[in-house]
């Protein structure tokens, strides 16, 4: 077995002959051998089957109609239409109905209009690209937190799981009544297996709530209606790319309906990380997964808002923090660059501080959704971050437009922002990304309002990786504010680098960043540029 890596100590990176490995803490490369894949095939199975629709009986097709109409009826009248006279009142005096009224009134209507709004009010907060900031803001208030159901109801679903009562009592010794949590897809209880040979006993039961798939998949076929009537009676609504947003909510959406998905998931991070001693991911008990439920190891630790508030300011603690700020970092760009498969919801709720023998880790919690990149997006998320970790605007914006799925409207001023954008951030900062010294997450966002502006389209998947990036530039700035982001990211990003059409980049991001590059490595970077110029 190898040994584990440390990885607030290094990173793995992938070249044409093997993996070239960086420890930070010395400032050397060395050489290993060991493969890296990206997500194994069953991952896009899995989103074409949820892709495909769903063969109904005449008559379940016709009541699915009738529950649709009778829904689209109620949320006209309960949300719609008060909405829209509050929104004309406020245009018309900001006295009538004020900004934050306005604001207020929205996110009660996300919220009580069932999970598939909530989580679609929650899903625009992440598409800077499509919405305005201000909307985004909004929607990002927006809590997964809702009402439980009964224990009654918990029981009918277990029971439906697993075939009896009988069943449910010979798998579990003790389940918990009171949920711990509940979500707009589900709820989770504690619980006890009854089974002594089973690696794991305590474990968490996350059950999904009674008919939430049924009330999902109803609310989808709503939206779906009202975007082909915009998209029919506005030509122009083209360019917001309803059809396309709808497609990528939909799969979020049902990515979260299958349990069985979710257990897959963690198993494929706990295999990408077994070679990590700082980091671990829940263990999910396989056989006992269905559909509807998961049940996953228990495990121990502090929430990272509670350790955040808690901790203290001295030295020691400080210490502490680099080193939880470094495994973070260092954990998401190897999920980005190494695996290609990365936790697409990793804000400060789904991680847990672990101490243990004096030695303290990290635990990545919640993985229904992840997310990954084709190879084309790979390449152009690796040339576009390469371009602007070397402070070339120009170069940025033209890898954007090259990379959008449609010409973009207005190419030169969307040039002009770019290289404003990363001259302001590299020539400020002496091309350093010090997370005391600027926002990584305004950065992007500008970028990200620049593409929304310009009506360039960004896959999904792009975006998504985008948004993790800020997530993870709130946590570094809450443990560690002096933590330079990119130096961390450019070790994974180089050798992925000197496989693309711009990879006579590496060896000044390199310098750049004061990194001394093993002089094979450099050489293939070079050679290529010149062969290239030939």
């Amino acid at each position: 077995m190898p040994m584990k890596r440390s990885l607030a100590a290094g990173a793995g990176l992938l070249t044409a002959g093997g993996a070239y490995y960086y420890v930070a803490k010395s400032g050397k490369w060395g050489k290993e051998e060991f493969v890296i894949k990206g997500p194994p095939q069953w991952l896009e199975d899995a989103k074409k089957r949820r892709a495909q629709p769903v063969e109904r009986s005449l008559g379940t097709k016709v009541v699915r109609a009738a529950r649709a109409v009778f829904r689209a009826f109620w949320l006209v009248y309960a949300q719609v239409l008060p909405l829209c006279w509050a929104s004309i009142l406020h245009l018309v005096s900001h006295r009538l109905v004020s900004r934050k009224t306005l604001h207020d009134m929205m996110l009660e209507a996300f919220t009580t209009s069932g999970p598939c709004f909530l989580k679609l009010g929650q899903w625009a907060a992440t598409r800077p690209d499509i919405f305005s900031h201000e909307f985004c803001d909004v929607m990002s208030k927006l809590h997964d937190d809702n009402p439980k159901h009964s224990w009654k109801e918990t029981q009918r679903m277990l029971v439906e799981a697993y075939g009896s009562l009988e069943a449910v009592d010979d798998i579990f010794e003790w389940i918990e009544k009171e949920a711990l949590h509940a979500g707009a897809i589900a709820q989770v209880h504690r619980a006890t297996l009854r089974s002594k040979t089973e690696s794991v006993r305590k474990v968490v039961l996350k059950v999904m709530h009674p008919s939430v798939q049924s009330e999902i998949d109803i609310d989808l076929t709503l939206i779906d209606w009202a975007i082909r009537s915009v998209s029919f009676a506005v030509p122009h609504a083209y360019w917001f790319s309803l059809r396309e947003s709808f497609d990528e909510f939909n799969e979020l959406m049902r990515s979260q309906l299958n349990l069985e998905d979710e257990a897959e998931h963690m198993m494929l991070f706990q295999k990408n990380f077994a070679n990590f001693k700082d980091l671990t991911f829940p263990t999910a008990v396989r056989k006992y997964c269905r559909e509807t439920i998961l049940v996953e190891s228990q495990e121990e630790g502090v929430g990272m808002k509670t350790f955040l508030k808690t901790v203290g300011d001295d030295a020691e603690s400080q210490k502490l923090k680099r080193h939880l700020a470094s495994i973070g970092s260092n954990a998401f760009f190897k999920m980005v660059f190494e695996d290609n498969f990365f936790h697409a919801d990793l804000h400060p709720g789904n991680i847990l501080v672990r101490e243990k023998d004096g030695h303290h880790s990290l635990v990545f919690l919640d993985t229904g959704l992840v997310s990954w990149l084709s190879k084309t997006d790979q390449r152009n998320f690796v040339e576009l971050f390469g371009a602007v970790c070397a402070g070339d605007g120009r170069l940025a914006a033209e890898l954007i437009i090259n990379g959008s799925s449609e010409p973009c409207e207005n190419p030169k001023e969307f040039t002009r922002s770019m290289v404003s954008i990363v001259d302001r951030v590299n020539g400020n900062l002496k091309r350093s990304f010090k997370l005391a010294d600027i926002q990584i997450g305004e950065v992007l966002l500008e970028t990200m309002e620049s593409v929304r502006k310009n009506r360039v389209k960004l896959d999904p998947n792009f975006t998504s990786l985008i948004l993790s990036i800020i997530v993870l530039e709130g946590l570094g700035r809450s443990l560690w504010p002096e933590m330079d982001l990119f130096k961390v990211a450019v070790p994974y990003l180089l050798p992925h680098l000197a496989l693309t059409d711009v990879k006579y980049l590496v060896p000044v991001v390199s310098a750049q960043y004061g990194l001394s590059l093993p002089s094979s490595f450099v050489h293939l970077a070079t050679s290529t540029k010149a062969a290239t110029a030939a």
